[in-house]
């Protein structure tokens, strides 16, 4: 399960725990056509807190869609509350033509969070300084 908003910075995505077949790509199809409406530029914010790993072939879905991402991307946020997703998006960003928009925030660190990722996302404040 996953919802996407328009907002005035861009997307704010929420990842659900469960997905079914083919919601990954359907999700990445969905997000990449939101996208092509911001001429100047977008930021996304991703929750991440109630997500669960995806799968072999949807983390590879969701690498490939960073390409898509990478010239309109202002900044991106992702909110995690696990470790083990953490450690996942560490591994899907990492080696992506993102990383360094992008900004992991541990929500399981800091009450704060949400504060965290809309001063990266509106201000390009360090979410740990």
């Amino acid at each position: 399960m996953y919802t996407i908003e328009e907002t005035m910075y861009g997307l704010h995505i929420t990842m659900g725990s469960i997905y079914a077949p083919g919601e990954i790509q359907q999700y990445v199809q969905e997000k990449e056509e939101i996208i092509k409406k911001f001429k100047d530029g977008f930021s996304l914010l991703v929750d991440l807190r109630t997500a669960i790993p995806p799968k072999a072939e949807d983390a590879e879905c969701l690498r490939q869609s960073q390409a898509k991402l990478k010239d309109g991307m202002i900044r991106q946020a992702l909110i995690v509350k696990s470790p083990v997703v953490k450690r996942r998006a560490n591994q899907l960003i990492i080696s992506g033509p993102i990383k360094d928009k992008t900004r992991i925030i541990d929500a399981s660190a800091s009450d704060d969070w949400e504060s965290l990722a809309m001063d990266w996302i509106l201000k390009g404040i360090e979410p740990d300084s």
